[in-house]
């Protein structure tokens, strides 16, 4: 006799197995989400909108300090996260995306990815230890290139995942 849910365990488990071949376009999904989004908040407040833009800022607010001097504006109103969280965002995004066309890279290409994670860690921990005071477009481009270079082993550890999966 079959078990009487096996059908619930097999939905499950095809589940599973379409969330794991698509998890790098979901990771750039939820990354764009959330660049998005913090781009939406000034926006829909510029526009005299008052419920989504706050509760934007507050989901963002566990994710960021939004420091506004530190945070890119529009209309006056600063971009829900700073420019380094945003510039992470799109980078982790870009990477995604590039690990979603092209899953193997050879080794001077991990290279480039790592050089551009140390870069953006780099220019955060020296601001962070007040070395010097980056300006936002820095901030920017050093996000960028952190969330960019920390994409690199996320994805080597999927593709790892993956092919101990299909062996």
């Amino acid at each position: 006799m079959e078990y009487p849910f096996a059908f619930i365990s097999k939905a499950a488990g095809d589940l599973g197995r379409l969330f794991c071949r698509h998890l790098r376009l979901i990771l750039a999904v939820v990354a764009m989400a959330l660049a998005i989004t913090a781009i939406l908040a000034p926006v829909l407040e510029s526009l005299g909108w008052k419920l989504l833009p706050r509760l934007i800022y507050g989901f963002d607010s566990a994710l960021c300090h939004q420091i506004p001097g530190r945070c890119l504006h529009i209309s006056g109103y600063p971009v829900a996260v700073c420019a380094r969280c945003f510039g992470g965002y799109v980078g982790f995004a870009a990477a995604s995306l590039l690990f979603t066309a092209r899953r193997e890279f050879i080794p001077a290409t991990r290279l480039i990815f790592g050089l551009a994670g140390l870069l953006g860690l780099a220019d955060a921990a020296l601001q962070f230890a007040q070395v010097y005071d980056s300006g936002n477009l820095l901030r920017l481009a050093s996000g960028a290139a952190l969330g960019f270079g920390s994409g690199m082993p996320v994805f080597l550890f999927i593709s790892a995942i993956e092919k101990s999966h299909n062996s």
